[in-house]
């Protein structure tokens, strides 16, 4: 915004430069004498030496590329869109912008900071990979089968076994196939799901498997959350309500850890677990195992 009575030329708004300081830190070492001897030294003392630290990585920046203004009358104000793409997930702080300009002289750049207080979490990727659809159908089958049960809808006609009632049993079918058959139905009011992100410590997958990790958490959550299913979610850290915003935004932030989930209190009373999980194979204990698809990523 221009609010002085004269106009601007070549107004950019450029985003701020960070400069990296550098650190230092005294060390407790110790000087041998004479120097530069060895094991042929003939004491040490105790000294301190000044050693500089690595920069510790801060947040990027949200705009990462000038936005420019050719012209501004005065008292006037302009807006531009600006594209932003993002190369990953997590946070992005912009703490202040520049207004340069290179008016009237091009071999000059005057640039002033402007406080500009911003924040934006980016999601993972939500995307339906080769993966995601080879686990897709079995996934979808191992629930519904978890979930057969006497509901109203027909989920299938199998042979009569004990305890079935016999108001279930399809008459026209057991002529059929010369054996008692029964209905069974899905039970509607209990199709719970809970999508639980297992994260593995440090070291333990590289970036790239770990982040092909965090991504199909992501798209099974997004999938999963249409309204058909109650869906609940579980990670390590992981207090959110069940909504699959809330659990995307924990995704984006998430980074490995040492102090893992205990799988065993993972199963929920009439609930289908999905689990992204490191663990080697074998390692599931069974409760978790009987009433889970696990999906094992890594090595």
């Amino acid at each position: 915004r221009n609010t002085g009575r004269l106009p601007s030329f070549s107004i950019s708004v450029v985003p701020e430069k960070v400069k990296q300081r550098k650190r230092w830190k005294l060390q407790r070492t110790e000087l041998g004498i004479p120097p530069f001897r060895g094991f042929r030294q003939w004491f040490r003392v105790p000294d301190l030496q000044l050693r500089s630290l690595p920069a510790t990585a801060s947040d990027p920046p949200i705009l990462d590329r000038p936005a420019y203004f050719p012209y501004l009358r005065p008292r006037h104000s302009e807006s531009a869109a600006v594209e932003l793409r993002f190369p990953r997930r997590g946070r992005y702080v912009q703490q202040a912008l520049g207004v340069a300009t290179r008016f009237p002289f091009s071999f000059i750049t005057k640039t002033r900071i402007v406080p500009f207080s911003q924040e934006l979490i980016v999601l993972p990727a939500v995307e339906e990979t080769d993966e995601f659809l080879t686990i897709l159908p079995t996934l979808r089958g191992e629930f519904e089968i978890f979930v057969a049960g006497r509901g109203y809808d027909l989920y299938r006609i199998r042979e009569y076994a004990a305890g079935d009632a016999a108001r279930h049993i399809d008459w026209k079918a057991s002529a059929r196939s010369q054996a008692l058959m029964v209905r069974e139905f899905t039970r509607e009011d209990e199709r719970k799901l809970k999508i639980v992100f297992d994260n593995p410590a440090p070291g333990q997958l590289s970036e790239e498997e770990y982040e092909r990790a965090v991504r199909l958490a992501a798209s099974l959550a997004w999938h999963f959350s249409d309204g058909r299913t109650e869906v609940s979610f579980a990670g390590p850290g992981y207090a959110g309500a069940p909504e699959a915003l809330t659990f995307l935004r924990y995704l984006a932030l998430v980074k490995p850890e040492v102090k893992g989930l205990v799988l065993e209190d993972i199963p929920a009373p009439n609930a289908y677990n999905i689990v992204v999980t490191a663990r080697p194979r074998g390692s599931i204990p069974t409760p978790v195992w009987v009433s889970s698809y696990v999906i094992f990523v890594g090595p």
